[in-house]
């Protein structure tokens, strides 16, 4: 009996050991459920231009060398329209600082430079030689962890979350935060 082999178009980007059923798996690791093994910082990675409709990058992005490299891999391997959902850790919250191997940090306007509709139009903004563009979907900063915290916090803390950024985040840190991207080729 031959095993047919299935073709995804959703990618687990940095996968660890959570592996998603109906995603390629990809870690750096060999771990079960694994599907491809690659370093995430050589470029260019082991897929095809305009490969996936869907790429998870779950707490992976602030580990890789070179993030304006990343994010040019990855606008280059999505197809258009995709998403990408992003979750890092907040820039404030103490597992950002926390992990030595953290390269860069997350804040409400880390995509901005890569944005056709960024939070607030940048007068610095500069594309560091990037054709990347991504359409903002969706940005929410958590609180904790915990679901009480974050029922009570998250939404004062992301109805005005610049807000939050510029006055109180020093007092309140938050924790996480989420990105959902749509790729605008």
């Amino acid at each position: 009996k031959k095993n047919k082999r299935i073709k995804y178009d959703k990618l687990n980007l940095g996968c660890g050991a959570k592996i998603r059923k109906g995603y390629i798996n990809c870690d750096i690791v060999k771990l079960p459920g694994v599907d491809v093994v690659h370093d995430l910082n050589k470029f260019p990675w082991p897929f095809h231009n305009n490969s996936f409709k869907e790429i998870i990058c779950e707490h992976i992005l602030e580990h890789l060398d070179n993030f304006n490299k990343v994010i040019n891999e990855i606008w280059r391997i999505s197809k258009p329209n995709a998403r990408i959902k992003v979750h890092a850790p907040y820039y404030i919250g103490w597992s950002a600082a926390a992990d030595p191997s953290h390269k860069i940090i997350f804040c409400y306007r880390t995509f901005d430079y890569y944005a056709v509709n960024p939070a607030k139009k940048a007068p610095y903004r500069t594309d560091f030689g990037s054709g990347a563009r991504f359409k903002i979907l969706k940005i929410k900063i958590s609180f904790s962890s915990s679901k009480i915290l974050n029922f009570i916090f998250n939404p004062l803390i992301n109805a005005q979350p610049l807000i939050y950024e510029r006055f109180f985040f020093f007092w309140f840190p938050a924790a996480g935060i989420e990105y959902e991207l749509e790729v605008v080729k």
